[in-house]
This record gives structure tokens, C-alpha cells and sequence, in this order.
């Protein structure tokens, strides 16, 4: 244990993220590393997570501090579990028993030791016999063949185990087992054995994906098995040179990147996506464009809404980048609904008319996005035409600030002003009547025109927005007045947030109208305390500590001790709320 490097919790900081480093520490402080030991320069221990069963941590320790680490949580290395192991070595190193290294502990024993005890595991662990039927990476014959059934049993017997342990009570999380059976592959990639390796991925892939519906995976992680297996697969693609194992491999890459198509694009193919593409000769890639274009389930001719079909149209693009004449390429964006794509090849052949026809035909959502295409492509007033087009239709905001921003650019303050208001007809906020201020000025009518629209609000009684305006233009008077008219109007604003803006008419009252911001303070604490329960209690503590500045600041200590008292009488039979008081010195 003396040879082992001494570490510091800012090395530890250091070397994982902050999130992980913080949710270590109290898997620390909960006790959570069972059985802590070392072997050489490694650091084991068991850490109590999520999971039923303990995860196994593993950390390599070199001259330089933490050289490396595993576990067998989903994450794998570098997660709050070795932040756990880590800090239980740096703080309590005593707890750690020394071993001997595995591999020699192994060496000692005799032939019929050895057998004596593997069959004591297996007593123990009836899923380990698997592992006899599996030749051993880098050690067996090369012509040893792997069985894909085998490996098939064993992820079998991981979804079999998942679901909700009324026992432990919590859900038992197959992606532990998963992950080990995904390491098997790992290991005979790394001897170069690319056909047992591809065995366990595809194997492991297609037994999940397979019982993917029946599976709880709101974190991801079992389709992080997934994406990992189409890793490993793609990895052996790269080195694999046997033709007939390659279209094998490039067969279960699609299945993945398809399955992951048909649940939406959750990312369990991004891996096979990747390959196929960087992995593949020329007519390797034309097998693959077979497959994508048998994979539509819906005509040629799909609607350009199905999500779907744009992806593998994409893919079919990308695919057959290198052999597709312009003229087939706009046919298959168009029958795929890749309307950017189209638009981009369109405006680059010269052919603006047609890109703006596609522009004129395109979803409403997608016409500010292909008219900036066209923008972009020095067709400006084109661009501004298209969209002038469209002003009223669904996505009318998105419109029209983005003509406001076109025709800032040539200079045309009138008309966009014009733009600005309509705009803020539509989207009464505080956002949209700064944007008509500062275009305004730029035409000179800022005065004529800010009257009209305060004049306008307060006509429709919109005192939310009005205090909002007179609070950012630091009028207290008449911020105090509309606020006010906010409680007597009877009227309901959904995006009126009462506590905010009472708060932030408050601060702004504080140095000019002290009295006026107590009173508000105090209501809001008054409001808090309502809602009876410790968190509002110090929300309230926290207001009634700007009472005390405001009171400190008019020299009125009497005023401040008198007020406070007060509150403390009127809320006596509420012992947390007086901690609460206390805790804030007040």
C-alpha cells in the first residue's frame, strides 16, 4: 500500500467532471464502498448504486496520479462510483486490504485447485457455464469459432433478471449485464479475432432490439448498449478484408441504423450510421443504397412531414454522393421531402426561379429557412419578396422578425418600423416594445409613436406589461400605478408572474419610494408564508432581509425592530418559520 501514489481531492476534481465528482462525495459520506482493496497498483471496492447488486470499481494508479478506471455501471469509468472508491483511498486508506494480483493468485494454484474452484463459481453463478462454451480471447486456437446462441442465452438471461424488484424495491437495470457481455466483444477485438467480436455485438444488438418495447430505458442506456455494439461492429468493418464476413458485418450495421429510424432516432445508430458511410468501398456503399431504398415503407412520391423518409433520403444522398448527376439528386430530394437540400442544389446550379417556387410550395415552417437560403445566396430582394408573401401565415412572428431584420439592413427604418409594429400586435412583451423603441428612434417617431402604445395598453387594462415598461424605463410612480391597477382590474394574464414583478417594482422603489417598497416586501413575504412549508419560509426570510436594508438605509432601526416583531408575533404558532427568521439573523 506504501508504493501507491497519494492523491488530493483536487486531482480527483481534476479528473472527472463536477457533476460526478459531487454526487461521489456523498456515495462517500453515505458509506457506499464495500470490500475496498488493492492489487498492485490498482484500487477495488464494491460501491452500493442504483442497481440491486453493487457495481465493481476499479481504478489504475501510476506515477502521475489516476492513470485509469473502470466500472460496471453504465457509464463505465470516471463516474461517481470511482469518485467514491477515490475519496474513500484518500481518506480512509487503512479500510483497504492488500492482495496479491489475480493472475498470480491464479499462477499459485494447482490444475485441480483451479478446477475445483471454477466449479465452486459456477455452484455459486450458473450463468458463468456459459463462458466455458466461449473460446477464450487471444489464448484459444484461432480457427475456434464462437456460437452465437451462447451468447444469445446470456443476454436471454440479463432481460430475463431486468424489471421491478418488489424485493429491493426499485427496478433491477439489465445494462450492467448488457455492458459485460458488450466487454466479452471488446476483448476479441482486441486479440483481432473480428469474427467472435462481431458474434457478441450483433448477437448482443439483435437480442436487444428485439425486446427493446418490452424494456423501462428512460435514461438511455440500454440503447447506449446499442450504439456501443454498432461501435465494436464498425471497428471490426475497419479490419476485416474477408468479403463475405464484410457483408455480414455491413448487413447487421443497417439493421441497427434502421431499428434506431424506427424508434425515432433515439441515437442507437449513430455508430452504424458512421460506418457505413466511413467504412465502405464504392460498391460496398452501392449495396448499402439497395437497402435504404428497400427500407420505404411509403411511396416515392412520400410527404415531406415523414421524418423517416428525409432521413433515408439523406443517407441515400450521402451514400451515392460521389455518383449522382444534379438531376437525380433534385429527384430525390424532392420524392424524399429534403426541401433544404433542394433548395441549396437549386440556387447553385443557377436556377433561383426554382428554388423560390420550392420556397412558395415548402411547410409553413420551413419557409423563413429556405427564404434565408436564398438571402444568402445574394438573391435579397427575392428572399424579402417570398417572405412578404407569406406574412399571416402560422409561423406570422417568425416572419416578420426576420423581414424586420432584412430591412434594417438596406436601411429602411419606416418600413421596418411599420414590420415592428405589427409584430408587436401580436406578441405583446417587453422584448418586442424595446425592439419598436429602438427602431422608432431610428425613424425619428419614437415620441409620437411610444404614446400610442401606452396609451393603447392601458386602454386593453394590460398593467402587467405597463408596469414591466415603466420598471425598465425606471419610471417608479408610474410603475407603482400600474401595478397597483394590476389587483383592482379583476383581469387574468397568464404570463403575470405577481411575485417578480411586485420584486422588481420593489427594487426599483427602494431609494426614492423607501415605504412603498416595505409594503411590497412585506406582502410578498406574507404570500410566502402561506404557502407554509420550510422552502417558502426562507423565500420569505429573504424578502423581509431588503425590508431591513430599506429600513437600515432610512436610519429607522425603532421602525425595522418594531416590524419584525411584529411579523414573529403574527406567526408564533410556526415554529419553522421562526428558524427560518433566525437563520437569516433577522
Amino acid at each position: 500500500m506504501n508504493d501507491l501514489p497519494t492523491l488530493s481531492e483536487e486531482e480527483i476534481q481534476e479528473w472527472t467532471d463536477s457533476r460526478s465528482f459531487s454526487r461521489g462525495e456523498s456515495y462517500y459520506e453515505d458509506g457506499a464502498i464495500a470490500n475496498p482493496r488493492t492489487q498492485g497498483m490498482q484500487l477495488l471496492g464494491d460501491c452500493r448504486g442504483s442497481a440491486p447488486a453493487p457495481y465493481r470499481v476499479t481504478v489504475m494508479l501510476g506515477e502521475d496520479g489516476i492513470a485509469a478506471a473502470s466500472c460496471s455501471c453504465p457509464v463505465g469509468g470516471g463516474c461517481k462510483h470511482c469518485v467514491a472508491l477515490l475519496l474513500t483511498w484518500l481518506y480512509e486508506p487503512e479500510s483497504f486490504v492488500t492482495q496479491e494480483m489475480t493472475q498470480k493468485r491464479l499462477a499459485d494454484r494447482s490444475r485441480e485447485e483451479l478446477v475445483a474452484l471454477i466449479e465452486q463459481m459456477i455452484s455459486h453463478y450458473p450463468d458463468l457455464a456459459d463462458l466455458l462454451e466461449m473460446p477464450i480471447a487471444g489464448v484459444s486456437a484461432p480457427s475456434s469459432g464462437l456460437d452465437p446462441a451462447v451468447i444469445r442465452r446470456q443476454v436471454s438471461n440479463a432481460m430475463d433478471n431486468a424489471g421491478y424488484d418488489d424485493w429491493r424495491g426499485g427496478y433491477s437495470d439489465p445494462s450492467t449485464q448488457l455492458y459485460a457481455i458488450a466487454q466479452q466483444g471488446d476483448r476479441y477485438l482486441a486479440a483481432g479475432e473480428w469474427a467472435n467480436a462481431v458474434v457478441v455485438y450483433v448477437a448482443l444488438a439483435e437480442e436487444v432490439m428485439g425486446s427493446y418495447e418490452d424494456i423501462y430505458d428512460e435514461e438511455g442506456e440500454i440503447v447506449t448498449v446499442i450504439d456501443s455494439c454498432a461501435e465494436g461492429i464498425g471497428l471490426c468493418l475497419a479490419e476485416e478484408t474477408d468479403p463475405a464476413l464484410r457483408g455480414e458485418i455491413i448487413q447487421a450495421l443497417f439493421d441497427i441504423y434502421h431499428w434506431d429510424l424506427t424508434q425515432g432516432g433515439i441515437g442507437g445508430g449513430d455508430n452504424a450510421h458512421s460506418a457505413l458511410l466511413e467504412q465502405t468501398d464504392s460498391d460496398e456503399k452501392a449495396a448499402v443504397a439497395e437497402l435504404v431504398e428497400a427500407a420505404f415503407t411509403a411511396p416515392k412520391t412520400a410527404s415531406a412531414s415523414d421524418w423517416r423518409t428525409k432521413h433515408l433520403g439523406g443517407f441515400l444522398i450521402q451514400l451515392r454522393a460521389d455518383t449522382l448527376s444534379d438531376e437525380e439528386y433534385l429527384r430525390l430530394c424532392r420524392e424524399t421531402g429534403r426541401t433544404e437540400d433542394l433548395v441549396q442544389r437549386l440556387l447553385a446550379l443557377g436556377r433561383s426561379a426554382e428554388a423560390a417556387d420550392t420556397t412558395r410550395q415548402a411547410e409553413a415552417n420551413e419557409t423563413v429557412t429556405l427564404s434565408k437560403l436564398i438571402y444568402a445566396a445574394g438573391h435579397t430582394a427575392l428572399a424579402e419578396k417570398l417572405l412578404q408573401e407569406q406574412v399571416g401565415r402560422a409561423n406570422d412572428r417568425n416572419i416578420l422578425s426576420q423581414l424586420i431584420e432584412w430591412t434594417l439592413a438596406r436601411d429602411a427604418a419606416p418600413e421596418a418600423l411599420a414590420l415592428a409594429l405589427r409584430l408587436f400586435g401580436q406578441s405583446k412583451h417587453l422584448a418586442a416594445y424595446r425592439q419598436v423603441w429602438e427602431i422608432a428612434g431610428l425613424a425619428g417617431r419614437w415620441t409620437e409613436v411610444q404614446a400610442d402604445l401606452l396609451g393603447g395598453l392601458e386602454k386593453e387594462g394590460n398593467f402587467p406589461l405597463l408596469t414591466e415598461i415603466y420598471v425598465d424605463e425606471k419610471r417608479v410612480d408610474d410603475a407603482l400605478a400600474a401595478l397597483k391597477r394590476i389587483g383592482e382590474s379583476g383581469r387574468r394574464h397568464f404570463y403575470y408572474q405577481p411575485a417578480s414583478l411586485s420584486l422588481s417594482v420593489a427594487r426599483l422603489a427602494e431609494e426614492s419610494r423607501p415605504h412603498a417598497a416595505i409594503e411590497l416586501y412585506r406582502a410578498e413575504a406574507e404570500r410566502s408564508i402561506g404557502g407554509r412549508n420550510r422552502s417558502t419560509y426562507a423565500v420569505a426570510a429573504s424578502y423581509l432581509q431588503r425590508v431591513k436594508v430599506v429600513y437600515e438605509q432610512l436610519g429607522e432601526r425603532a421602525r425595522w425592530e418594531a416590524f419584525i416583531a411584529q411579523i414573529r408575533q403574527e406567526n408564533k404558532r410556526l415554529p419553522a418559520l421562526q428558524d427560518e427568521l433566525s437563520k437569516a439573523r433577522l
